[in-house]
């Protein structure tokens, strides 16, 4: 039987779970943009356009705080695509009466 070490402490505390090199943030990114490539019959071209974004995405993540990117999906996005989290007032309407 194996024994349980129960004075063991984590190296990190924090640290975020991986899929082989990649957080699951990252690694979503680069299965995403994968899964499109096959699903369009693109292999070649997405493989390396997911390895390019998921790069990118890794370096301003590095950069700046994760709020500002989700911030900049609210006022770049279509409304549409965000309504599945939760619901949110349309980016285009400056100004709200009331």
């Amino acid at each position: 039987m194996r024994e349980h070490n129960f004075n063991y402490v984590p190296k990190y505390l924090d640290e975020k779970e991986r899929l082989f090199f990649w957080t699951m943030d990252e690694a979503l990114v680069l299965l995403g943009v994968m899964f499109l490539g096959v699903y369009t019959n693109n292999i070649i071209s997405s493989i390396i356009a997911a390895f390019v974004l998921q790069t990118l995405y890794s370096k301003i993540k590095k950069q700046m705080d994760l709020t500002v990117l989700s911030h900049l999906m609210y006022w770049l996005l279509p409304t549409k695509l965000l309504n599945f989290l939760k619901k949110v007032p349309d980016a285009s309407i400056k100004e709200y009466i009331g």
